[in-house]
């Protein structure tokens, strides 16, 4: 091309995102296998939580109510945390979260067959990010009211970790 100026020019160049972000083509299906064996690696150490225990005691039994604890152990089999560090200051991944969900019927007088006593915030336990092969415990308090055998249902939710549920009963025979 002739430029008024500066005489003959070349006009062309190289888009970037094809001669920086690129290697060459003979080089594809290295890349390609390098990262996919990356990411293959990376899922192997992806966090995983499993159950250690969950089990229910009786602590004490007045008049028509009795109060067990409900005690919930879980371990990360996985390589990594439930939330890296800078996860955790950017505050993207929210803490581990055990909940118990209780699925007693009501009393004749219209009152809840059983409540939580402990913790006081309710049904749900905010237990920070599980490390690598860290066993964590949480712990309730389950009063219930003339109704033996009221089962309910405990859940952890982690946000990279997974779902785990479990469903218990109070107040079945030997506890």
């Amino acid at each position: 091309m002739r430029h008024p100026q500066y005489g003959d020019v070349e006009v062309g160049g190289f888009h970037p995102k094809f001669f920086s972000q690129n290697g060459p083509p003979r080089m594809l299906e290295q890349v390609a296998g390098n990262q996919a064996r990356f990411n293959l690696e990376m899922a192997l150490a992806l966090p995983e939580l499993e159950w250690s225990d969950v089990s229910t005691r009786r602590l004490d039994a007045r008049d028509d109510s009795t109060t067990y604890e409900v005690t919930v152990r879980w371990r990360n089999a996985g390589g990594l945390p439930t939330a890296l560090r800078q996860a955790q200051l950017v505050k993207i991944v929210r803490p581990d979260r055990v909940m118990l969900q209780l699925d007693a019927p009501r009393t004749e007088e219209g009152a809840p067959g059983a409540r939580i006593v402990e913790p006081e915030q309710g049904i749900t336990i905010d237990a920070g990010w599980t490390e690598p092969g860290e066993t964590k415990t949480a712990r309730f308090r389950v009063r219930t009211y003339g109704l033996p055998g009221t089962t309910a249902t405990v859940r952890l939710v982690s946000t990279r970790g997974g779902v785990l549920e479990q469903a218990i009963t109070l107040g079945e025979p030997g506890n």
